[in-house]
């Protein structure tokens, strides 16, 4: 049977509907595919974005619509086609991973900027290593396989970092811990999300404490004798790498009891013997150890080794005081001995009464039997011998008186 005419038209007119409209999304399609092909290729990465793609997608909608019209000339055809290209293009590019993420151009230029600056490692980079670490981490969540090739350059970036950080610790002289102490906060950047970094660095800071801990001690042991200014110049150094290094507390103060221990020896080595014939002179030994003692700043506030000191200084003082003031008793001369032992109570009261009360007893016991002593040399003065008469020198015996005559005649 013969269809009409005009029906053969209409059917021919509908195929040619349905081949554009087909034609149409294909065209979509291949431009969607040529876009992520392309920028793949160029080296910005495969990522795949919902949002970019819904936002590419939105831009090619008026080019397949136009593509897809039957009252167009091709001529505007290829235009609409070629306009959706680089609408495509420019969506795919421009448009962010997420809302208030990178674009792919951002991404692409951030990803330079990192490579730029890893490429020659410093010291002034660590104030910038948290930054880097947080840029690179975003990135790395958005576009996986744009930053793929970083991970390379940045773990070497940061194994150079580590080297020139542990390089620097080794040139810090060890007496200058307040650079020390800086340059180590100045890692933190570097080394707060970065566990790795971390325990590297932290091995040459306590590296370098540790010779500065031997560099105080050597200079302890080679401090001379009785150098109590110096010896108090370096004690606030000391204090810091105790601080900063707990473990060093006691090897520091083993070398401050050394030091004062010597001290001490220098002038009690000979003091049995200097006693027998001038305990005045221990006693002048003694309060001025105890000065410097009292006034003497060690690791520890409150130092009990200095408080054994003092104590042992004590006694050799106590001695002397006692042997001087028995040998003013021996020859009587009360008042003397008790000046002796109220000078000594009054040097020392002050000191010993924070101490055991044996101590405070013993000077009290001094001095208030010679005041016995005196007041009853006072009330009884017979009780004093009396003074050595001075010798004499012998003088000549006076010529005899002429007889004179005798007048009884």
């Amino acid at each position: 049977m013969i269809r009409p005419a005009q029906e053969i038209v209409t059917v021919d007119i509908r195929d040619q509907r349905w081949w554009r409209w087909a034609r149409a999304v294909v065209y979509m399609g291949s431009v969607v595919a040529t876009v992520i092909l392309a920028c793949g290729l160029a080296g910005a990465g495969w990522d795949i974005h919902p949002f970019r793609l819904a936002a590419v997608l939105t831009l090619l909608a008026g080019p397949t619509l136009t593509l897809g019209s039957c009252r167009l000339h091709p001529t505007q055809r290829w235009l609409a086609a070629v306009a959706g290209l680089f609408l495509a293009a420019a969506g795919w590019i421009l448009t962010p991973a997420r809302p208030s993420g990178h674009n792919l151009y951002q991404a692409w230029r951030l990803c330079r900027y990192l490579q730029q600056q890893w490429q020659a490692p410093s010291l002034e980079a660590l104030k910038y290593a948290d930054h880097y670490h947080r840029t690179l981490a975003g990135l790395q969540a958005e576009y996986p396989s744009l930053t793929s090739p970083l991970a390379e350059q940045w773990q070497q970036w940061t194994d150079a970092m580590v080297a020139l950080i542990q390089q620097r610790f080794a040139e810090i002289d060890p007496d200058d811990i307040h650079a020390a102490r800086v340059f180590f906060l100045q890692t933190t950047p570097f080394t707060r999300h970065l566990s790795a970094t971390r325990l590297a660095v932290d091995e040459a800071w306590q590296s370098w404490l540790s010779r500065a801990v031997a560099a105080r001690i050597t200079e302890l042991n080679r401090l001379p004798p009785e150098s109590w200014e110096q010896f108090q110049r370096n004690v606030g150094l000391r204090r810091q790498l105790a601080r900063y290094y707990p473990q060093a507390r006691d090897d520091l103060r083993a070398a401050e009891h050394r030091w004062i221990n010597r001290s001490i020896d220098t002038h009690l080595q000979d003091s049995d013997q200097l006693m027998l014939s001038h305990p005045r002179a221990v006693r002048d030994v003694c309060r001025r150890l105890k000065e410097h003692l009292r006034s003497l700043r060690t690791l520890e506030d409150q130092d009990l080794f200095v408080t054994a000191a003092l104590q042992r200084v004590f006694e050799m003082a106590q001695r002397a005081a006692v042997r001087e003031v028995l040998h003013h008793v021996g020859t009587r001369r009360y008042l003397q001995a008790y000046s002796i032992a109220r000078v000594h109570a009054l040097d020392w009261l002050p000191l010993v009464q924070k101490w055991d009360p044996s101590y405070r007893r013993r000077l009290e016991s001094i001095r208030d039997t010679t005041r016995f002593l005196a007041i009853l040399a006072e009330r009884l003065p017979e009780t004093i011998p009396p003074p050595r008469p001075g010798i004499e020198e012998p003088t000549a015996a006076p010529h005899p008186r002429p007889a004179q005559p005798d007048q009884s005649d």
